[in-house]
């Protein structure tokens, strides 16, 4: 029997797994008195404590939606890593609101495809603290963008063909497929990487180099390969804003290919394959970018409206690039609609940028004068690229609320 035939299905922001078991504990709240010299004991009851969860969780394939395991591991792992509260649904017992406590992932070597996660969890009644609509708006985005990412594989597979009657595009068509494979691989040079991840993102680079003539012959695993190196690059690098400002190197994937005068069914077949995977480049690297985006905190307004900036001359020039099916139109314009929201109310509570002058003065002085403290003095001399911090004058950038 299938594994999603023997467990049931639980869900944590919205990133669905297989349940497998899970265990509560509660009880009452209560302080126990005892006193020197003495056999007294009194306990004082407090109420009643909020249950804790730890449920054993399991990432694999989900046939039911069609998204992969890196795909659901990768959606899984920043939920879990995200501090603030969220929502678990579990197939007994309800919805809760939670808070992760901690987690840890086991995997088999003869279990290749396949984790299991044992998570615990703490329910809590303070949800009405959190910005609970970030929280939505969150999941849709990491929604919208795994269903963009499996349309364009979806895409790919459909599209992309080497036909016996035209042999002579085989060798264009290694060349892009080498392309896309050595992109990936240049673009990850010099990060600061999780080495458990990129070890593991190492080796889809090195099994795609050596399978490139199987890849061309079987377009599905071609898009399965080009979405499995997103999402295991995704893994390979922590910082949320360093994931965007990576997937922002793919924006511009095919832009230097030579255009091709379809003149022929040869001709023709050749351009198709290339703009389908030119397209699954572009779009994919946006749909990460997106999804990273919405996990950023920003530092100031600045920042955020740079990224905005970003994402949203990319989506104009995504929106217009041959292959580009409906379904995948509407999945962008959401995740730009989401994310734009999620931005929106950002960038109400990000610091803004106000240039001041000062006469000369040290760094503490001048942190002192404007934050009425000198713990801020880092942030300050990172943002204005001080060199000299003992002697500052002139305009000097500083954060206001």
């Amino acid at each position: 029997m299938a594994l999603f035939d023997e467990l049931a299905t639980a869900t944590y922001n919205g990133v669905s797994f297989f349940w497998q078991s899970f265990s509560t504990e509660g009880g009452p709240k209560s302080v126990t008195h005892e006193y020197p010299n003495s056999t007294r004991r009194f306990v004082e009851f407090l109420g009643v404590n909020q249950k804790s969860f730890t449920v054993v969780a399991v990432i694999a394939d989900d046939p039911a939606s069609g998204t992969t395991y890196l795909q659901n591991r990768t959606a899984l792992i920043r939920e879990l890593e995200r501090p603030q509260l969220g929502t678990l649904i579990l197939p007994i017992g309800g919805s809760f609101s939670v808070g992760v406590k901690n987690f840890s992932e086991s995997t088999a070597k003869t279990e290749f495809g396949r984790a299991t996660f044992t998570i615990t969890f703490e329910a809590t009644d303070n949800s009405q603290t959190q910005p609970q609509p970030e929280f939505g708006n969150q999941g849709e985005i990491l929604g919208f963008s795994l269903a963009t990412l499996k349309n364009l594989a979806d895409n790919v597979a459909a599209r992309f063909n080497v036909s016996l009657n035209f042999p002579d595009n085989f060798d264009d068509a290694e060349q892009i497929v080498n392309d896309v494979i050595k992109d990936f691989e240049n673009n990850t040079v010099g990060l600061t990487t999780v080495t458990r991840a990129a070890n593991g993102f190492n080796k889809l680079i090195a099994t795609a180099t050596r399978d490139v003539i199987k890849l061309i012959n079987t377009p599905a695993d071609l898009a399965q390969t080009v979405d499995d190196l997103f999402s295991s690059m995704s893994l390979s690098v922590s910082s949320a804003i360093d994931r965007v400002a990576l997937a922002a190197k793919f924006y511009t994937f095919g832009d230097d290919f030579t255009p091709i005068n379809v003149t022929t069914q040869s001709r023709e077949e050749r351009k198709r394959n290339r703009d389908v995977l030119v397209l699954q480049m572009q779009a994919g690297s946006l749909a990460q970018a997106y999804n990273d985006t919405a996990l950023i905190e920003f530092d100031n307004v600045e920042e955020l409206d740079d990224t905005a900036n970003q994402l949203d001359t990319q989506f104009e020039k995504v929106i217009e690039l041959p292959e580009l099916t409906e379904e995948i139109r509407n999945n962008l314009t959401d995740l730009k609609a989401k994310t734009r929201v999620l931005l929106d109310v950002e960038r109400v509570t990000a610091p803004k940028v106000e240039t001041v002058e000062t006469f000369r003065v040290p760094i503490t002085v001048l942190t002192y004068r404007y934050y009425g403290n000198i713990d801020d003095a880092q942030a300050l001399i990172d943002l204005n690229a001080f060199r000299d911090v003992s002697r500052i004058e002139g305009d000097v950038d500083i954060l206001t609320p």
